[in-house]
């Protein structure tokens, strides 16, 4: 029996960090399994910032698997939180993203 990319997403999602989660994706690839949206979903969840995550979803479209509705509000979830310097809170960035879902059908 081989693994497929069901059994990579459940180590991807078991790995301890953003990194090791960046490993088992490159094993995946070597091991000639195709990621999938869940694949690349769990590794956007992995993601220790906002920028990596918008990194994952690039790459995620590049290699042709198309975003759905928990890539996005993954990466929703990522969008900073912090104040900007005017005092308003930084809702920008989640507009931003919430317009790259509508964009992308």
């Amino acid at each position: 029996m081989r693994p497929d990319e069901v059994t990579f997403s459940s180590l991807l999602n078991k790995a301890p960090d953003y990194e090791r989660a960046e490993g088992v994706l490159e094993r995946m690839k070597k091991e000639g399994v195709r990621p999938d949206e869940v694949t690349f979903n769990s590794l956007l969840n992995k993601a220790p910032d906002y920028e990596r995550a918008e990194g994952v979803l690039e790459r995620m479209k590049k290699e042709g698997v198309r975003p759905d509705e928990v890539t996005f509000n993954s990466l929703l979830n990522k969008a900073p939180d912090y104040e900007r310097a005017e005092g308003a809170p930084d809702f920008e960035c989640a507009l931003q993203v919430l317009k790259r879902y509508v964009n992308t059908g």
